[in-house]
């Protein structure tokens, strides 16, 4: 059997919620060994979200969806940070530990003496990733974050909507599991980094900025050109038709997206009228988006 890529390094994860458990999943399914550290005074919240049935009799903790999804493959451990032997027990863990991922606003791990300046002197060669709102610096830090404020924080909701309307949530917390591939993605990093050098890493992620680049060509148009991004629904900028259209029938629908001018004429032959790939008003996607209604 091949090794995974990751085989023989190994996580502590400290991270609750979506962001971290999403970073941390990754690692593992890379083959890292990931060690989830909750305290039974402070599990994570996702362990009461989705289960199935709503079946709640007997370890239900243990079978809530929303849980499992982010955190399958990880081995569980239960340590109270407020008692100061399981602070001690989890610096035992340190020098056997290649990488720590945790998502507490800055101000808690250093309580307890876990911040990155104190595990290093346990492990020198430590990668250490604070997923937090706002990062470990500046006027916002200290704020508690969820994706669902942070969507709008970021822009994001600034263009997500419809034509006309208010700007809308993504409806899935996008910024989440957004930045813990992004957090992954720095690890991997950091342990290629590590190998060449010797040497470990703090990564100081913001959720907040990790998801900008999510609107990075709104923001290149409105500091080159002067333009707002226009909220347009289930659109697209670059492709047409787009969109999420009404069918005969109760509550049925389609989902469409055409790329290209072969994908267009695809479709008319597909929805018996060839014709209309001849029809010069769709020849290219610049007619089709003037005539897209």
């Amino acid at each position: 059997m091949t090794a995974l890529p990751l085989s023989g390094v190994r996580v502590l994860d400290l991270s609750q919620v979506y962001a971290g458990p999403t970073c941390s999943r990754i690692l593992c399914d890379l083959g890292a060994e990931v060690i989830k550290v909750e305290g039974l005074r402070r599990i994570d919240i996702t362990r009461n979200f989705v289960i199935y049935d709503n079946k709640t009799e007997g370890d239900y903790w243990n079978r809530a969806h929303y849980f499992l999804f982010r955190n399958a493959g990880k081995r569980s451990l239960t340590l109270d940070f407020q008692e100061p032997r399981a602070v001690e027990l989890l610096k035992r863990l340190v020098p056997h530990a290649d990488v720590v991922v945790e998502s507490f606003t800055p101000r808690v791990l250093a309580q307890h003496g876990l911040d990155y300046a104190s595990l290093r002197e346990l492990r020198p060669d430590l990668i250490m990733v604070s997923l937090s709102g706002y990062g470990q610096t500046g006027p916002w830090r200290d704020y508690t974050a969820y994706g669902m404020g942070l969507e709008p924080a970021s822009g994001i909701s600034s263009f997500t909507g419809y034509r006309g309307g208010d700007p809308l949530r993504t409806g899935i917390s996008f910024t989440d599991p957004y930045s813990g591939i992004v957090g992954a993605g720095a690890v991997l990093a950091a342990l290629h980094y590590r190998r060449r050098t010797g040497k470990g890493q703090y990564i100081d992620l913001s959720e907040q900025e990790a998801a900008m680049p999510v609107g990075g060509y709104a923001l290149m148009d409105y500091v080159l050109n002067g333009r707002e991004p226009e909220r347009i629904g289930n659109r697209s900028p670059w492709f047409a038709p787009q969109g999420c259209y009404p069918c005969r029938g109760d509550d049925s629908w389609l989902v469409l997206t055409i790329h290209d001018d072969a994908e267009w004429a695809a479709f008319c032959g597909a929805a018996g009228h060839p014709e209309w790939a001849e029809d010069e008003r769709f020849a290219n996607v610049l007619g089709r988006h003037r005539h897209h209604d």
